[in-house]
């Protein structure tokens, strides 16, 4: 969506969105006009998944025919394969890469990322959702953009002031509560422990698994869906974020998090993930910490570790505050894309 918010934002250009409402959530005011699928297909189920795409990809392409767009763009890779069925002649197809094609099994993984290749030679460009998934795409050799989940201002609004940790010593998650098995995790490294509280600020799947999970611990609690607006106030009463997520999943390998750039965004360090490629770079850089996500011992020792050294929470957030200025702002990385597009489009008149 904030693709298509950047582009509206131009005087000459007009971008709308199709979607699939897929778990049958109401569709409030701002949407109700634009072209959405309402066929349930739970997460998680592929095969109900697969059936329903047929009559999504009949729905996009009676869509495509009759307004005819000069640009499609593609949100994951099982969307790109949808457009290339549907593409007419003169049209540019753009695939927005914003997951990595990801699968427990090896050879499963192999047979989706062939797909996708294959799919990617009627792409007429790529968007990475981010830095590190570049690499994965050594033989694409069409127009490369790398566009980050980046909060639109990217000014810094935290005010350092060492004066020691939060009492009682919080840790926050912050997002879409999945990926159980990992918060599970880090809920039994701090049960019990009065000197940590818990925050689990969002909803998802897994949250009613949480709380049952939860039972009976004092310092663990959920505090249910919030606002964008309010996401400054969650990261500044917080002293650590946990971003670890299943290291094991080759997606989660490659991708970067919005928790990263929310972290610079308000000077809050977050926990990741090892053995990932945003692990290893804020660890480089000392803008994080990284553990082993399986492992609850782990966990605890490096939330241990930060409680017990204030002061060197304190540099880490000091070198997030200066690190700001190394990132590029979302418009500044936008800007090499509107610029191809509005090539592209004058290549067509």
């Amino acid at each position: 969506m904030k693709i298509v918010d950047t582009l509206n934002s131009f005087s000459n250009m007009f971008c709308s969105f199709i979607t699939w409402n897929r778990d049958g959530r109401p569709i409030n005011s701002k949407d109700k006009d634009s072209p959405i699928y309402n066929k349930k297909a739970g997460y998680g189920k592929l095969m109900k998944k697969l059936v329903s795409l047929i009559g999504y990809y009949r729905f996009l392409k009676c869509y495509n025919q009759k307004k005819m767009p000069e640009i499609l763009i593609a949100s994951h890779w099982d969307m790109l394969l949808l457009a290339i069925l549907m593409k007419k002649n003169g049209q540019l197809l753009i695939y927005e890469n914003l997951d990595i094609p990801t699968h427990e099994n090896l050879w499963v993984l192999g047979i989706l990322r062939n797909i996708e290749k294959w799919a990617l030679k009627k792409a007429d460009a790529i968007v990475f959702a981010s830095r590190f998934f570049a690499d994965l795409y050594p033989d694409f050799d069409k127009p490369q953009f790398v566009l980050e989940n980046k909060p639109l201002s990217v000014s810094s609004i935290c005010e350092l002031k060492y004066g020691g940790l939060k009492k009682p010593f919080t840790v926050s998650f912050i997002g879409a509560v999945r990926y159980g098995d990992i918060l599970v995790n880090l809920m039994e490294a701090i049960r019990g422990d009065n000197e940590i509280q818990l925050y689990i600020h969002g909803e998802g799947a897994d949250l009613n698994r949480l709380m049952t999970f939860s039972m009976g611990s004092s310092n663990i609690h959920f505090t249910g869906r919030y606002e964008v607006d309010q996401l400054p106030k969650l990261y500044m009463t917080s002293d650590i974020v946990w971003a670890a997520y299943p290291n094991k999943d080759f997606n989660v390998k490659y991708a970067i998090s919005n928790k990263y750039h929310e972290s610079i965004q308000y000077c809050v360090p977050c926990i990741y993930a090892e053995h990932t490629r945003l692990g290893d770079f804020v660890k480089e850089h000392n803008l994080g910490y990284v553990v082993n996500p399986y492992s609850v011992e782990d966990i605890r020792e490096c939330i241990d570790y930060i409680k017990n050294t204030p002061e060197q929470l304190y540099r880490t957030r000091e070198c997030l505050k200066r690190y700001i200025d190394k990132e590029k702002t979302w418009k500044e990385q936008f800007l090499p894309f509107y610029q191809y597009l509005i090539s592209m489009m004058k290549k067509e008149s």
